[in-house]
């Protein structure tokens, strides 16, 4: 399954850059992590980093994955990840750290069909 994440916060690439440093430590996400870029401008020399999509292929990566985030939150108090699968999303922040095994498994789950 492939999870995106954004942040929300004043500098959101310099946390989606620091965060997918923090992922990319972990032996169990080292290669599941990719950053994904805007188009550049014709006045840029590349694009920002918009997202980050992270591979998950077990439940190792699972738990690898709520424990960065939940440490690296720790240092950035004043962002807010979201989390997306399909049509499936969830917010997450300082305040919700102790949730986030729990709101992850919600957006991990089987994922719905969109109504007809």
């Amino acid at each position: 399954m492939q999870l995106n994440i954004t942040a929300g916060s004043d500098t959101p690439v310099d946390d989606l850059l620091s965060l997918g440093q923090w992922l990319q430590r972990e032996r169990e996400l080292a290669g599941a992590v990719k950053e994904v870029r805007s188009t550049p401008t014709e006045e840029e020399l590349g694009g920002a980093i918009e997202l980050l999509s992270v591979v998950v292929e077990s439940g190792d990566v699972l738990t690898a994955l709520v424990s960065t985030l939940g440490i690296w939150l720790q240092h950035r108090p004043r962002t807010k990840l979201t989390i997306t699968r399909g049509d499936q999303m969830i917010e997450i922040d300082t305040n919700s750290v102790r949730q986030l095994s729990a709101l992850l498994d919600k957006v991990a789950g089987p994922e719905t069909d969109p109504e007809p």
